[in-house]
């Protein structure tokens, strides 16, 4: 979390992230973490679900099959969907 604290993980699930996008399956063994403020969302899982990653100016876009799912914003070291 970069204040080198720890949090509990309360439950592992599996999350649709584009329920919208019938092709695109579920992310799975999601550790659910109540104490995190924001949603952490690693790219090597993403990655891992075969998605390819491409980015310019600031953005990324991540997609699956030749289908974008994701889009952000870099702000500081952090990509924001929008």
């Amino acid at each position: 979390m970069g204040n080198n604290t720890m949090c509990k993980t309360v439950g592992i699930v599996n999350i649709c992230l584009g329920c919208l996008i019938e092709r695109f399956e579920p992310l799975t063994n999601v550790h659910y973490v109540p104490d995190l403020r924001k949603s952490v969302l690693s790219l090597g899982a993403l990655k891992a679900q075969g998605c390819k990653f491409s980015g310019a100016d600031g953005g990324i876009e991540v997609t699956k099959d030749s289908m974008m799912i994701l889009k952000g914003e870099r702000n500081a070291n952090l990509y924001k969907m929008t």
